[in-house]
């Protein structure tokens, strides 16, 4: 009991590193490929994919600094092919720009009673390339994955497709059809916030949502705001106007003035902030 108490009173402090402080100043909104194309961005980053810290952000919990990467107005990878004039290019689905804490350094051992992970917008599973994300790949088993790699076994899965998936079942491994609890429906806000009851502030909590629907994600968004006591990390795909770029659902003018990089930025640094390890998804 001792020792669970102090886990929750546990305070985390989040520090913006230097490249994410660029895009935090002032409204970035119509300046993404200006401000991702300096020198400044381009060498910090060069620094961050080869996993060196100094330009990393970080989060210092339990006396401990806990690096993740830099929120940047690309929303993904810092050269992924959007538009803008990189030296480097790679694919917008390029995924190695996330850097998740390995609590392998734990010797395997950590605080958490189980780890549970909610994918809303999970589309099939396994078939295909797992080890890669997509927007119609497989991201239960990616993720399960990545973090079976940082020694965070996940226990429990809810998963939500609105799509209809037909023997979806088929290629789930025996031993993981009983960690996980799929519906073929769209998420609502209630089922969301009806799931979050079964999780506690002792569990590892991890969300991924990427629906296709900027306003339905807003309306997510703020349940996790409402109950980021209890959720750890985060993967968005937040769909806001990215300079008339298009990354396969149109270019979003009419939420240009509402939804743009600035305000995509602000929220994931709010989460953060919040004590969420918030990534932008693919």
């Amino acid at each position: 009991m001792i020792l669970y108490f102090l886990y929750i009173c546990t305070v985390i402090d989040y520090k913006s590193s230097m490249i994410e402080k660029q895009w935090l100043q002032y409204d970035v909104t119509g300046q993404i490929c200006e401000i991702a194309e300096t020198i400044s961005q381009q060498e910090g980053w060069k620094t961050v994919l080869r996993g060196d810290n100094f330009f990393m952000s970080s989060f210092l919990e339990n006396g401990e600094t806990k690096y993740i990467e830099p929120l940047t107005g690309v929303g993904r990878h810092p050269y992924a092919n959007v538009g803008c004039k990189f030296n480097k290019r790679v694919h917008v689905m390029d995924t190695s720009y996330i850097k998740l804490h390995n609590y392998c350094n734990y010797n395997n051992h950590h605080n958490y009673t189980k780890v549970v992970m909610f994918d809303m917008g999970c589309s099939i599973y396994g078939k295909g390339n797992t080890r890669a994300a997509s927007g119609y790949g497989p991201s239960i088993p990616l993720l399960m994955w990545w973090y079976e790699h940082k020694c965070l076994s996940v226990d429990e899965v809810w998963a939500w497709e609105a799509r209809p998936m037909f023997n979806w079942w088929a290629n789930v491994p025996t031993d993981v059809k009983m960690k996980i609890k799929f519906y073929n429906t769209p998420v609502s806000v209630s089922e969301l916030t009806e799931s979050l009851k079964y999780v506690s502030q002792s569990d590892y909590v991890i969300i991924k949502l990427d629906i296709d629907n900027t306003e339905v994600e807003m309306q997510l968004i703020q349940v996790i705001i409402d109950h980021s006591i209890f959720v750890d990390e985060l993967f968005f795909e937040y769909h806001y106007y990215m300079d008339g770029m298009n990354f396969g659902w149109g270019n979003l003018a009419k939420y240009k003035h509402i939804h743009n990089a600035t305000s995509a930025i602000s929220l994931m640094y709010k989460l953060r902030t919040l004590g969420i390890r918030s990534h932008f998804w693919v």
